[in-house]
């Protein structure tokens, strides 16, 4: 199903104008899958926009030189990720695992602009669908990532916890992409390359947001639970003391809300659905973005 959703999927961008005022929505058209029978794990075949290089949002957050981009561009970047998101949920699905390691971004030749030396950021486009699922599907329930590079970017109320194991739902992509706008906006990865040791590491920057407390538990562990739950209290701490300076609070406001939407749907308990959710997105997140965007 998710196969046939992408290949329906809206125009992609190598068949946007530049007269089209409209964002891409973020998808790939799907134009098959495969299957390997050796472990029976299911793969999407994507089509690449002509002339375009695709690489992960990480891997453009750590690109030297890709930082000189103006705030203009970054937050047009910021909506149309958000806007993809908003369009993946539309079809009635959840994708459980947004992080910049899921957002292949398109970046054509060359990826500087040579007027003005600013690095071209490309479109930004949802990827990563191995554990995406119906919104109604008994298999939205996540196992606990053993990752700590995915682990980072969970709603802490599907970190281990006995007996208890939530549904995966949209509100928790919403906090997910709260994360990732927080690094857009720094335009900093909380995750750096060690070459030595050939894995990602935390970023120096990102040691006093309590992420490097985030361990490997194979079973709960009350102190490593809380530790996650003070880790997203950090992170919002973080946001508001760090964003301000560079997006102004506009955007920081933005990144609260996504990064509180759990929160508020557990707070707002039967007075809280689905459509309402999708509501306070467009309105909180979605139009606040366009209007930066349409002011800047």
């Amino acid at each position: 199903r998710l196969a046939t959703i992408l290949a329906e999927s809206n125009q992609t961008s190598e068949e946007k104008t530049s007269e089209d005022p409209h964002p891409p929505v973020g998808m790939l058209r799907c134009v098959g899958y495969v299957i390997r029978y050796t472990d029976f794990f299911h793969e999407l075949v994507f089509r690449i926009p002509t002339g375009c290089v695709p690489m992960t949002l990480r891997r453009l957050l750590l690109t030297e030189g890709s930082e000189r981009h103006s705030i203009d561009s970054r937050l047009r970047f910021a909506l149309e990720l958000a806007t993809a998101l908003y369009v993946f949920h539309s079809v009635n699905m959840v994708h459980k695992c947004v992080s910049p390691d899921s957002v292949l971004v398109m970046t054509g030749h060359p990826s500087v602009d040579e007027s003005t030396g600013h690095y071209i950021l490309g479109t930004p486009y949802l990827a990563g669908f191995h554990a995406a699922r119906s919104h109604e599907s008994d298999t939205r329930q996540y196992r606990f990532s053993m990752v700590i590079r995915e682990r980072v970017y969970h709603h802490p109320r599907h970190l281990p916890q006995k007996g208890i194991r939530p549904a995966y739902d949209m509100e928790d992509d919403i906090y997910s992409l709260g994360l990732c706008l927080f690094e857009i906006g720094l335009w900093k990865s909380i995750f750096r390359w060690d070459g030595p040791a050939n894995m990602f590491t935390f970023a120096e920057w990102a040691e006093d947001l309590l992420v490097v407390e985030i361990t490997q538990p194979h079973e709960y562990d009350p102190t490593v639970a809380r530790s996650d739950m003070r880790r997203s209290e950090s992170l919002m701490k973080a946001a508001l003391k760090l964003l301000p300076p560079i997006m102004g609070n506009r955007y920081t406001q933005v990144v609260l809300t996504c990064l509180k939407f759990q929160d508020e749907r557990a707070l707002r308990g039967l007075n809280w659905n689905r459509f309402s959710a999708s509501e306070r997105f467009v309105k909180e997140v979605l139009t606040e973005l366009h209007q930066m965007v349409v002011h800047e």
